[in-house]
């Protein structure tokens, strides 16, 4: 007599199929917003039923060191380092106008 039931026994290759199953699900139902990420250069980072989508260029982002992120110089005008953001480009050259 088998000492393994036999749902134990084909529970992972289940399990592996129903993941499978669902995973194939989503990525057609996401096929167009993932197109549209790839067209636009977007991250995308796939999880099993989630995805995330972000644009690169947000990387070049930091916070502005004369105003501390603010974006007010002390006597409350804006800030001439970020144009009052609080955020500057890092990958832009420093006095180049975009």
């Amino acid at each position: 007599m088998n000492p393994i039931p036999f749902g134990v026994r084909w529970g992972p290759l289940r399990r592996l199929r129903n993941r499978l199953a669902i995973w194939a699900y989503e990525c057609g139902l996401f096929a167009e917003l993932d197109s549209f990420a790839w067209t636009q250069g977007w991250q995308v980072e796939r999880g099993l039923t989630r995805r995330v989508y972000r644009d690169r260029r947000f990387d070049a982002l930091a916070e502005c060191r004369r105003c501390h992120g603010v974006g007010e110089a002390p006597a409350r005008s804006p800030c001439a380092a970020c144009s009052g953001t609080g955020r500057v480009n890092v990958a832009e050259q420093p006095g180049s106008q975009v």
